[in-house]
């Protein structure tokens, strides 16, 4: 019991940041490409080349999307970047597309990586706090348990695709879709989703 108390406590002291950084950290470390030339990982927009090649675009888990909803963080960043590669208009608009996170998702994958860095200080401080071997073991497992969980949670909050379409010269619109299920990473399944849909023409 005093072992899950010092990781609650823990837990409930990481700042925000801790938390955003280990998330981040987590998606780059994703080697999958999909059918994509590239893969941008919470870029800006200046750093998102202007090719004609396609290219996903992961948004960083602050720009998250809720259904149906048409003013979410993650719109409004995916329409900046569509726009503009820094202070210059983007001149191949139809090679991007931005796979997103679920703004409910994101509370719940937020407090599993609380807890994840909250076991992992405890491990890294066992001498510290003069675990005897049990409780060492127990750290351990739970630590192993705890880094599993936030990967199956990052793979969950991955599933909205937002891709732009385009009808005649008429405006731009991004549509949200939702990322069907399935096996691989949430990058394959979204490249697989589009390729099938013929959103992404890859010959």
């Amino acid at each position: 019991p005093n072992l899950r108390k010092t990781v609650d406590d823990r837990a409930g002291r990481l700042d925000k940041e801790e938390v955003y950084a280990e998330i981040v950290n987590r998606l780059h470390h994703l080697k999958d490409k999909g059918d994509f030339a590239g893969i941008h990982m919470c870029a800006e927009s200046e750093d998102i080349a202007d090719e004609d090649e396609a290219r996903l675009v992961v948004l960083s888990p602050n720009s998250a999307h809720k259904k149906e909803s048409q003013l979410s963080e993650a719109l409004i960043k995916a329409k900046q970047i569509l726009e503009n590669r820094g202070n210059i208009p983007r001149q191949y608009r139809n090679m991007l597309v931005f796979l997103v996170a679920d703004f409910d998702v994101i509370a719940t994958l937020n407090a599993d990586v609380r807890r994840y860095l909250a076991w992992q200080s405890v491990v890294d401080d066992k001498e510290a706090l003069n675990l005897d071997a049990h409780q060492g073991r127990q750290a351990n497992e739970n630590l192993a348990t705890s880094d599993k969980t936030v990967n199956i949670r990052l793979n969950e909050a991955y599933i909205w695709l937002l891709v732009p379409t385009q009808e005649g010269t008429k405006q731009i619109t991004i549509e949200a879709k939702r990322v069907t299920k399935g096996e691989g990473t949430f990058i394959s399944r979204a490249s697989r989703q589009i390729r099938n849909e013929e959103l992404l023409i890859i010959r």
